[in-house]
């Protein structure tokens, strides 16, 4: 008897999880489809195009963005007392080390908006980064595979 038990139970566990599948697939299904059942299938396609194109100029940004930041100083601009005088020098980490270099005076001011402008570009990049990632779960898988295939046409 017990042995009989056992095995209705897992067959009862077996039914349960099956129907968990089924209820999870079918989900999936809604959820995949949902936007073409709110708004009408050719309205879908419209939208995924945007959203296409959208994602091509975020990958262009972030290439360009990337491509600025790389070329731009890093570090900051700090003051130091030498023998009583003020002088600037360009600090920065490479390699796990310190490294201070002397700037001329009249080089401070460029130097500090290229800094600025590389913070600016860390930023954009970040952002660019996560409206990547927010496209990546709105466009359809084949349409993003042909478009790393062949690019935006």
């Amino acid at each position: 008897m017990r042995v009989n038990q056992q095995i209705d139970e897992q067959e009862k566990c077996w039914l349960i999880d099956e129907e968990k599948k089924l209820r999870y697939n079918v989900n999936q299904q809604k959820r995949k489809y949902n936007k073409k059942w709110l708004i009408g299938d050719a309205m879908a396609n419209v939208l995924d195009e945007i959203f296409l194109e959208e994602y091509d100029r975020e990958i262009r940004l972030l290439a360009q963005a990337n491509d600025e930041y790389v070329s731009l100083p890093k570090g900051s601009i700090q003051m130091k007392k030498i023998r009583g005088y003020e002088m600037p020098y360009l600090c920065y980490r490479e390699n796990g080390k310190f490294i201070s270099k002397y700037v001329d005076k009249s080089l401070v001011e460029e130097l500090e908006a290229k800094i600025k402008r590389r913070r600016y570009c860390k930023g954009v990049i970040s952002e660019c980064k996560k409206n990547i990632a927010k496209l990546k779960r709105v466009i359809p898988k084949e349409m993003l595979e042909e478009y790393e295939r062949h690019g935006l046409s």
